[in-house]
């Protein structure tokens, strides 16, 4: 995925992607551990993981921003 995103951020000629680019290679592409993996997920934070999933769905219009019609 990262070499990916290098070749899209060469090929599209979107720059502003660059230094999203550069931190990751910074900090590098591998995700720390969790303490316990057997340990089962609570209520509260099942419902938080669903809630989080719901935003993007519910906020972001399909269409986009676009200019007022006159």
């Amino acid at each position: 995925m990262l070499i990916l995103a290098i070749v899209f951020v060469l090929y599209s000629e979107q720059y502003g992607w660059v230094v999203m680019l550069v931190i990751v290679i910074l900090l590098g592409i591998d995700h720390p551990p969790t303490a316990d993996d057997n340990m089962e997920i609570g209520p509260l934070r099942r419902a938080l993981g669903w809630l989080a999933l719901l935003i993007p769905i519910l906020c972001l219009s399909p269409l986009g921003i676009s200019q007022p019609v006159r």
